[in-house]
């Protein structure tokens, strides 16, 4: 079809990483002691005897399409209009394991640990899913390419928010005028070929927070007496 243009975009990446560190015990002579070279001892003690390791990955899939479509009235009005839709997912897991007291240094396993056992630390411990989708749409519209309209309208919803609140319309409206077209500012041209006064109006969504972060995570405790 004449003066209509299609576009779809798909992206999809995946990480995936794996972090291991082996610890044992670390024997020197204690230099901050009152008798240093009479005090050799483990200097890190048991938070480095121990065996730790994560992985993580990251999953996501972005999609864009929109069509386009140009057309004119008798060579002075423009029209140009413009739908499409988007969405994103994205999904973050990250797995953490600690065991400390090696059975053997040269082993250093968490399957051969006999201490205590952590499956938390804050910086690798995690999973997050992430959902987002809107559609979108503008009209152009301008008279002899002097004034110019433009009208947008998305509808957007985000996983990072409850249910009730995850969908919500953001508009936004321009107006311009291009002076340098207008004939009493001819004695401007060549030095000025382009003036063009523009004001806007608009809102736009904003799902800048920590996953989860619309969920209460205070304890309730009943209080007796």
């Amino acid at each position: 079809m004449k003066n209509l243009s299609v576009n779809f975009d798909y992206t999809f990446s995946f990480t995936n990483d794996m972090r291991k560190i082996n610890g044992g015990t670390i024997y020197a002579y204690d230099m901050f002691a009152t008798a240093p070279f009479s005090n050799f001892t483990n200097i890190y003690g048991l938070a480095h005897n121990m065996a730790e390791q994560s992985s993580q990955y990251t999953l996501q899939n972005i999609f864009k399409g929109y069509a386009t479509y140009m057309f004119d009235i008798e060579k002075q009005h423009n029209f140009k209009l413009m739908a499409g839709f988007d969405a994103e997912t994205r999904e973050a897991f990250s797995h953490y394991s600690e065991r400390q007291k090696l059975y053997n240094e040269k082993y250093p396993e968490i399957a051969l640990a006999y201490g205590n056992q952590f499956s938390f630390n804050s910086l690798y411990s995690y999973h997050n899913d992430f959902a987002a989708a809107g559609v979108f749409g503008r009209i152009n519209y301008d008279y002899l390419q002097r004034y110019l309209f433009e009208f947008n309208l998305r509808y957007d919803g985000s996983s990072r928010f409850p249910v009730g609140k995850k969908w919500a319309f953001f508009p936004s409206f321009s107006a311009g005028w291009r002076a340098s077209e207008e004939k009493f500012m001819d004695w401007a041209k060549p030095a000025l070929t382009n003036l063009k006064l523009r004001g806007s109006w608009g809102t736009i969504g904003n799902q800048d927070v920590a996953a989860y972060s619309y969920l209460s995570i205070m304890l309730h405790k009943t209080r007796v007496g």
